[in-house]
């Protein structure tokens, strides 16, 4: 018995020996000359990897829990220099850089997958991070815990909303990049709440389906002295029981960028039914299909009344109004061939 205890102390010594051995080979480990570039997800564990070492994982934990316990690693691009070791790199090099914030600008005509796309490359959110957040809003009037109420509460705008479609307000944001997604879109909904819905004393039901229909005119007329008149046919239409016929948000199905929602595209599914075609049905679409400027929604709100119920561009984009189809037919075959 006595024996064995002696081998198994003995173990422990060549263990912790080996451990001992270990740690400080990783101080001393020169790091070649390069450039390093950390994105948000990546933690300390990964720049053994990253920096292509070839050092036990393990034992490179318990050097940086002994060393660095409190270290965090900030996005940025380092330089390693030449000679430069372990203690260095988490002493000099690493810890050099200050955190500021990210400017970021939102466009009025991007969707919820371009400012997803732009978020991701900014490094503020992992990519689709924002595309599942936004999944989750129609979920919250369903429950009753208190967080849920508290956002409500803050944002009450969002209920009955299917997304976060246009409530991302168009603007330019300074971001802390190291907080977390949920935070990020605080800003740009107290942004929005701030510039459209306190102004407004609407229903509820009433103020999405402006929203709605701002949204597809952002996409279909971007000068703003045409505007009124289009929101105006395009609600007209809808009272007279005509389909809308705003070709681009057939994209929105699909969860395209309107950088992919190309003529190409739409014409290969242009006669697929989806809730989001607006040939195959009489109504609007059940969400927002962009973000929007503040000149477009009040072009919505504040429509021009006109007779008119049919438009049209032709290849300069000069806009081309008709009362009947069949004005709307002599208008194509006159500005579309």
């Amino acid at each position: 018995m006595k024996k064995i205890l002696m081998i198994f102390v003995g173990i422990i010594f060549l263990f912790w020996g080996y451990v001992i051995y270990s740690l400080d080979n990783i101080s001393s480990i020169i790091i070649k000359p390069q450039t390093i570039e950390i994105n948000k997800w990546e933690t300390v564990s990964s720049l053994i990897v990253k920096l292509r070492l070839d050092a036990n994982p393990t034992i490179y934990k318990i050097w940086v829990k002994l060393n660095y316990w409190d270290f965090h690693l900030q996005v940025w691009k380092y330089e390693v220099k030449e000679n430069t070791n372990f203690n260095e790199l988490f002493s000099n090099v690493l810890s050099k850089t200050t955190w500021t914030d990210v400017t970021i600008t939102i466009l009025p005509w991007w969707n919820i997958f371009d400012i997803d796309s732009y978020l991701a490359e900014k490094w503020i959110s992992k990519e689709w991070e924002l595309i599942k957040f936004s999944d989750k809003i129609n979920l919250i009037p369903a429950k009753s815990d208190t967080k849920s109420k508290e956002f409500l509460d803050s944002y009450p705008f969002l209920l009955g909303a299917k997304s976060l479609e246009w409530f991302l307000y168009p603007d330019t944001y300074n971001i802390d990049p190291k907080r977390d997604l949920e935070k990020t879109i605080w800003v740009f909904l107290d942004q929005f709440k701030k510039k459209i819905y306190s102004d407004y004393n609407w229903s509820k039901n009433d103020f999405y389906k402006t929203l709605i229909l701002a949204s597809i005119v952002e996409k279909e007329e971007r000068d703003t002295t045409n505007q009124p008149i289009v929101a105006w046919i395009l609600k007209n239409r809808l009272t007279n029981w005509i389909a809308l016929w705003a070709d681009i948000t057939i994209c929105y199905s699909y969860k395209k960028a309107y950088s992919e929602c190309n003529p190409e595209f739409i014409g290969q599914n242009i006669h697929k039914k989806s809730e989001y075609n607006t040939r195959a049905q009489i109504w609007l679409t059940p969400t927002p299909i962009s973000n929007i400027s503040d000149a477009t929604f009040n072009s919505t709100l504040n429509n021009s009344s006109t007779s008119y119920l049919y438009y049209l561009h032709d290849s300069e984009w000069n806009i081309h109004y008709a009362t009947s189809l069949d004005e709307h037919v002599a208008n194509k075959q006159k500005y579309l061939k």
